[in-house]
């Protein structure tokens, strides 16, 4: 894993309130380890990682945890309480806001180059 339990409640959080409960934590940020394994082809980051890994690897776990936790809800209202689902809950687009977090941490670091080196 890139960042662990610790790092991610005492740096990334930085006394902010965490997504994640310490039971849930070391679960997502497997997941988001994994899903950064996938972005990293041509090059892996090497130990110690880098904050910028493991900052990404912490958001991408907070990412996952809200798209697994509002999966199949396409809204709501509190005002008398009201729930609507969607047919099919949208995967993708975790994906894709997962992708953009590591994009925006990551993109200069050449970890994300899928090219010939």
């Amino acid at each position: 894993m890139y960042a662990d339990k610790e790092y991610y409640i005492n740096t990334f959080c930085a006394g902010n309130e965490p997504k994640l409960s310490e039971a849930e934590c070391t679960m997502y940020l497997r997941k988001a380890s994994v899903f950064l394994d996938s972005l990293f082809v041509s090059k892996k980051p090497s130990e110690p990682y880098e904050a910028c890994v493991k900052d990404a690897c912490c958001e991408i776990a907070d990412c996952l945890y809200v798209s697994e936790s509002r999966a199949g809800i396409a809204s709501e209202n509190n005002d008398g309480y009201s729930v609507t689902y969607v047919a099919k809950s949208d995967k993708s687009s975790a994906s894709a806001d997962a992708h953009a977090i590591a994009q925006r941490y990551l993109a200069h670091t050449g970890l994300l180059y899928r090219g010939i080196g």
